[in-house]
């Protein structure tokens, strides 16, 4: 009896364990699965919070981006152009080495400014080449006379320079030409000697016209050399009381620059023969261009070759801006291009194997903007960027005088480690920059360039810029502000020639009006290639015009 109840106890012990364990395990089983859930509400969490944090990191890159956007187009409009440090922002060493990795060893990453003796500026002389005319102002005769009774000796003259300026003036060459015939009973017979004689017509560039060299010259310098736009020459005529219409200026530029075709293309010749061709490329407007609205953008291609002694500058319209352009115009030159970083360039160069070289003007530009528009900090990677650069250039004043192996030598020997601490630099720094921004910019442009921008190094006589070819685009940048547009084609190739005459004398130091002048006057006798080689801004007669100062630093 106790033992049947026991075991009846125990069984229903037993199945009451059972069911307990039972119990158990299901609650096992769904905490388990509450775990998984957990566990996955954990990870789609982290999940979640990385994205936040991403976003969060874009859209602080974003507003950095924004504010170095608004910073640099506020003071592109309303700041200084210029791109200068000025002195007391230049360090004379780094005060934070930790964070500029300049290698102990070159001593050159230190900028030092040699003192030097400073002297009195003076007013400088008056050009020997503009006429005088001496006014003497003497004494009486009784005042020349001593107290000792005796005539006083001239010992010696004291002289003073005064400028005086006229008006502009124009005047009208009246050419005679007196006409000869013999009596009306003569008994020469006719059509033997010509029946009325005459002296020859002095030949013009423009027969039959009334425009004279000195002429052309003053109306072509006062737009593509001082950006005056015909309608306001004619109201500049006007007031000296010439009537001289607007249309007549442009037909006549047309009829010139036919004429100088042929100095022009013995230019090109010559340009092509370069070791070294910088180009850049601006924008023009041609209103009546065929399969083109008037509001498209043209190009105005510049090239800068020849030797430095002896440079060429030529302009190029083409409603292009592609790398065939530029392919085209320099058909058969062999050798090396300077440019910026555009992608047609490196288009250009795998089409024709050119050397190519980079423009460190162009790296230190972006820099320049980012050091602007962050208020001109001293301990932002910009500013350390353009010490670096800045030290370049500074080589670079240095030798600019010497012999081209002993540039060559100095930048091996000096400029190269800057470079390459530089570029040690940008490793470093780069991956702690928002790529988007203008700092991340201007680092990504930089070492893009690196190889391009290394090879002026290699040779003495590679600028380290492409400015040459920058500061001949200048004037035609601003003469487009005033005359806004070219009328068509024919006008911009026309626009294109002239000033590759003006810019290629003014960098030769030739001062463009007389050389204009002198060309002008000259093309109508010319028979020849020779003739045309003797007017080449690189060739000509320098007893026949005046010189030109070349401004400091737009050599």
């Amino acid at each position: 009896m106790n033992s049947a109840n026991e075991n009846q106890i125990l069984k229903a012990r037993v199945k009451e364990l059972e069911s307990q364990k039972n119990i158990l395990h299901e609650t096992a089983k769904k905490l388990e699965s509450e775990k998984n859930i957990l566990h996955e509400t954990a990870k789609k969490l982290e999940s979640e919070k990385n994205i936040l944090h991403e976003t969060a990191k874009k859209l602080e890159d974003e507003v950095i981006h924004l504010k170095e956007q608004v910073a640099a187009l506020t003071l592109e409009l309303y700041g200084p152009k210029s791109e200068k440090i000025k002195s007391d922002e230049k360090p004379e060493v780094f005060n934070e080495a930790e964070s500029v990795p300049v290698d102990a060893n070159v001593p050159d990453a230190v900028i030092v400014v040699k003192s030097y003796n400073r002297k009195r500026s003076g007013r400088k002389g008056i050009s020997a080449q503009i006429p005088r005319e001496e006014c003497p102002h003497d004494i009486s005769d009784e005042e020349k006379k001593c107290a000792c009774g005796k005539m006083m000796k001239k010992i010696g003259e004291d002289r003073k320079e005064d400028l005086i300026i006229i008006p502009q003036q124009i005047k009208v060459k009246v050419h005679i030409y007196p006409k000869y015939a013999c009596d009306p009973d003569c008994i020469a017979g006719e059509g033997i000697h010509p029946a009325v004689k005459r002296a020859p017509s002095i030949p013009t560039i423009i027969a039959k016209s009334m425009a004279t060299a000195s002429l052309l010259a003053y109306i072509i310098i006062s737009k593509f050399c001082d950006a005056i736009p015909f309608y306001r020459l004619e109201k500049i005529f006007l007031r000296i009381g010439v009537q001289l219409k607007r249309a007549t200026m442009c037909n006549w530029t047309g009829k010139v620059h036919e004429k100088i075709k042929p100095v022009i293309d013995l230019m090109k010749k010559k340009l092509l023969e370069s070791f070294l061709i910088g180009i850049d490329e601006t924008t023009v407007q041609v209103l009546n261009e065929e399969g083109k609205k008037p509001q498209s953008k043209s190009w105005m291609w510049v090239f800068r070759g020849g030797t430095p002694e002896k440079p060429i500058i030529l302009f190029h319209y083409d409603p292009g801006r592609g790398h065939s352009v530029p392919e085209e115009y320099l058909k058969g030159y062999k050798g090396r291009i300077q440019s910026d970083g555009l992608s047609v360039y490196d288009a250009l160069v795998k089409k024709t194997n050119y050397i190519h070289i980079g423009c460190w003007s162009h790296a230190r530009r972006k820099f320049y903007k980012v050091y602007k528009a962050t208020g001109k900090r001293k301990d932002g990677v910009a500013y350390e960027s353009l010490v670096l650069i800045w030290g370049l250039y500074k080589i670079e004043r240095e030798i600019k005088y010497l012999p081209r192996e002993e540039r060559t030598a100095i930048r091996q020997e000096r400029s190269v480690p800057i470079l390459l601490d530089l570029k040690k630099y940008l490793d470093k720094v780069q991956p702690e920059v928002p790529p988007e921004g203008e700092l991340g910019k201007a680092i990504k442009y930089t070492k893009n360039e690196w190889e391009k921008l290394m090879r002026y190094t290699d040779d003495g006589d590679i600028p380290i810029d492409n400015n040459g070819v920058e500061n001949a685009i200048r004037p035609f940048a601003l003469g487009r502000k005033n005359w806004l547009f070219a009328n068509t084609p024919d006008g911009a190739e026309a626009s294109s020639a002239l000033y590759s005459l003006i810019e290629t004398a003014k960098a030769n130091g030739i001062e463009p009006h007389s050389y204009l002048n002198y060309v002008f006057e000259q093309i109508p006798l010319c028979k020849s290639e020779e003739d045309y080689e003797k007017l080449l801004p690189m060739n000509i007669d320098r007893t026949k015009i005046m010189p030109y100062a070349i401004p400091a630093g737009r050599g």
